[in-house]
């Protein structure tokens, strides 16, 4: 649909063209209501069916709950005479391509900034699969000094490649010269493709050159595929103690990459400042590739960690590449997805032993007796009566588990005996079924995964025995509805995912004991066993629809009767405070009215709680409040407001509560305390309080 300058599309006055890309065109518009201006971006596409539109919603939906200073905000999408569009913020900056290119310090920070809004962006579940200079703004002030930089076209680009009709079957969606080899294969790309795509990014940034050569789209995959990136030092011999680091972050092999992209922008930033590296700008075409693509450079001497670890690992892929290069001079679509069937029910031995091993690569989620592993491997361990372990059997497992019957897991929760992880954004569950929180459509139990029929999924959490899931901006929760937790009139339970009635697009969503809570347009709402109004304390009362409790937030966390948030950069508590669990110093005091939780501030507070206690992380350092036997100090009196770090654990990056236990990963390594049979340690004694971290180790 052609877009007139001055004219209207899809309501908005078009200002004028800002530029255009291989997905489309760029065009400043002013919101007809609001006198905003806005970024309109219209896709590319020869056609869009009801399925391919479908598809386009959900996606810009998912990328519209993110909310990140990194991140461009996406306001609205639609689909207008055929033409897929979306709105977002308007910067007043110039993405990277457009001369100068930054010096090395400023690549440093750059590189650091876009990898803060990737890995905050995986823990939501959405993959960029389209990093490279073009889609990163920087905006910088009056003196020149870098004031934002802002990742553009966050999970549209995924939405149109999946969407099908939005292409054609021979385009590849993403830029061939900055995509990760696994990117042209029929595996599932994950968090690892934007790692390797941001490197391309900060390797073309400091050398002007592209690691990986070719002037055709055959040769560019075949250089991705089998060929080793070109040594930045052999453009400056000043460059020479970031290889290393590039040589990891390209690694062909996923799993030999760094474990997330925030390790990357560490690793190189401390490379770049020992090498302190004055600007490097040699001559290269604003587009990035096109000089240097005539050249398929050959593999180098240098020994590199692309090297893959499973033997035999790059012959079978170089076979791929022609395969794949084949395909699509063919014009035949290339399937990057797909689902993993769900796994029947069954009494069969799902488990693999995990011994004690370097937990390096580990965990990126840890939940109450279980944890997620780097390569999406799932342990458990722990009380196994209604094989809730998922090994396919009842026996008790003091020590973790490989539970084999799952791959490729993103996130993994669990209540008082079942538990659901995500996969692919769709949700698997296991263990007791009595109230439906399976959502396997009955209430019998499953000692294996059963998958619930939910897809585009976000955000999993879980109560005591129901369960609830983000998808496509929308709250769904089934199981247990005694106090109406599950956003449905008490006693109607759902066996199957039931939608919240919500009014708008939910960001954040959290289960507790039999309260489940949300965020919507920066506001606070929560339903079930909420805490009374003039109770003193410990008493509740049920709320089975969705109400107003609290604004602004950006995080919320409900446990037992109690509810904490964060907002304004703090933490406010209100409900119980049992033992101390508010964390305003005031034990043993109920209120319905929020206090601030002292001591801990900022902006990426996580936020977690058990019936007693309450965790939070104030830059990688831990603080815990509540039951003395539970934050992780040894034998303490009561501790009524937070105290920290605990046992001086530093580096947190995934924290989760339960009932009975507290599990964080730390410099990359999982610890658990609290109830002495599932912390994951070996022991089995039920009545033996872990009051200090233990470390919990799995192997693959």
């Amino acid at each position: 649909m052609p877009i007139e300058i001055g004219g209207t599309f899809a309501g908005f006055r078009v200002l004028r063209r800002l530029g255009a890309g291989g997905m489309g065109e760029v065009y400043l518009v002013e919101h007809p209501h609001l006198n905003r201006r806005e970024a309109l971006k219209v896709i590319s596409a020869a056609g869009a069916d009801a399925t391919a539109r479908e598809r386009f919603g959900r996606e810009a939906r998912a990328a519209a709950v993110l909310r990140h200073p990194g991140i461009v905000g996406v306001h609205d999408f639609g689909v207008e005479g055929n033409t897929p569009w979306f709105t977002m913020d308007y910067l007043d900056g110039a993405d990277l391509t457009v001369p100068p290119r930054p010096d090395p310090l400023e690549v440093a920070e750059i590189v650091g900034r876009v990898a803060d809004a990737l890995d905050y962006a995986h823990r939501q579940g959405v993959i960029h699969r389209d990093i490279k200079p073009g889609n990163i703004m920087v905006v910088r002030r009056p003196q020149g000094q870098l004031d934002e930089v802002v990742v553009l076209d966050f999970g549209i680009a995924k939405a149109v490649d999946d969407a099908g009709a939005l292409t054609g079957v021979a385009q590849f969606i993403g830029s061939l010269a900055y995509s990760a080899p696994e990117s042209f294969g029929p595996e599932q790309v994950g968090r690892a493709a934007d790692q390797y795509s941001l490197a391309v990014t900060a390797y073309w940034l400091l050398t002007g050159r592209m690691p990986l050569g070719g002037a055709t789209p055959q040769q560019q995959m075949h250089a991705h595929l089998v060929l080793t990136p070109v040594p930045a030092a052999s453009v400056d011999p000043r460059l020479a103690p970031a290889d290393p680091v590039f040589a990891r972050a390209l690694a062909k092999d996923p799993v030999a990459r760094f474990a997330d992209c925030g390790e990357f922008a560490a690793a190189l930033r401390n490379a770049l400042r020992a090498a302190d590296t004055p600007p490097i700008h040699p001559p290269h075409p604003a587009d990035g590739d096109a000089a240097y693509a005539a050249t398929v450079r050959r593999p180098s001497p240098i020994q590199s960690a692309s090297t893959s670890r499973r033997s035999g690992w790059r012959w079978p892929l170089a076979i791929l590449a022609c395969a794949v290069v084949a395909a699509v001079l063919a014009g035949v679509g290339i399937a990057l997805s797909a689902d993993e069937p769900a796994t029947g029910r069954g009494s069969g031995s799902g488990v693999q032993a995990a011994p004690a091993a370097p937990v390096d690569e580990m965990v990126v989620k840890v939940s109450t007796g279980c944890a997620v592993i780097r390569t999406g491997a799932l342990y458990c361990w722990g009380d196994n009566e209604y094989g809730q372990v998922g090994d396919g059997t009842t026996v008790e497992r003091p020590t973790a588990v490989r539970v084999s019957s799952v791959s490729g897991v993103e996130d993994v929760v669990d209540g008082e005996s079942h538990k659901c992880v995500r996969v692919q954004r769709r949700v698997k569950c296991w263990g007791l079924n009595s109230s439906g929180q399976l959502g396997s459509g009955d209430t019998v139990n499953s000692f294996t995964p059963v998958d619930v029929g939910l897809s585009g999924v976000t955000v999993l959490t879980s109560g005591d025995a129901h369960t609830c899931a983000i998808a496509d901006g929308k709250a769904y929760c089934w199981g247990n509805n005694r106090s109406g937790q599950i956003g449905q009139d008490v006693g109607v339970e759902a066996v199957r995912p039931s939608e919240v009635p919500l009014p708008g697009v939910v960001s954040e969503l959290a289960a507790g004991g039999a309260i489940t809570c949300a965020v919507v347009g920066g506001k606070g709402y929560c339903w079930g066993q909420l805490p009374n109004p003039g109770a003193e304390r410990n008493f509740t009362v049920t709320r089975p629809q969705p109400i107003p409790v609290a604004g602004p937030v950006t995080r919320i966390a409900p446990s037992g009767s109690r509810v904490c948030a964060v907002a304004r950069q703090k933490i406010y508590c209100w409900g119980n405070g049992e033992r101390g669990a508010r964390g305003d110093g005031r034990s043993w005091t109920g209120s319905t009215m929020a206090t601030a939780v002292p001591t801990v501030s900022g902006d990426e507070i996580m936020l977690a709680g058990g019936p007693f206690t309450g965790c939070a992380t104030m830059r990688g350092t831990l603080y815990c409040w509540g039951d003395p036997l539970r934050v992780g100090r040894g034998p303490v009196a009561g501790l009524a407001a937070p105290v920290g770090p605990v046992s001086g654990l530093s580096g947190v990056s995934s924290l989760a509560m339960g009932p009975y236990v507290t599990c964080v990963v730390a410099d990359r390594r999982a610890y658990c305390w609290g109830r002495g049979d599932i912390v994951g340690n070996g022991g089995t004694d039920i009545s033996r309080i872990v009051d200090r971290p233990v470390q919990v180790t799995f192997a693959e």
